[in-house]
């Protein structure tokens, strides 16, 4: 049987493979930023970098004082 991965998981693997890849990914993703869809294309490319390279999506609460 053929086994199948989501398009998402074959990009992250991909970018979590290849650094240089990951790069022009981004540099891509931020060159069409103005074109239509462009922004969400833009944070859909920060969010597949970020899982690729265990990044973490929200930032961590601050200690209390």
């Amino acid at each position: 049987m053929t086994q199948h991965r989501s398009h998402d998981d074959a990009v992250v693997a991909m970018l979590k493979a290849d650094r240089a890849f990951a790069a022009t990914y981004l540099t891509v993703a931020l060159d069409e930023v103005g074109e239509p869809g462009g922004k969400a294309a833009l944070l859909a490319a920060l969010r597949n970098v970020a899982t690729a390279h265990d990044l973490e999506l929200t930032p961590k609460e601050k200690p209390a004082a």
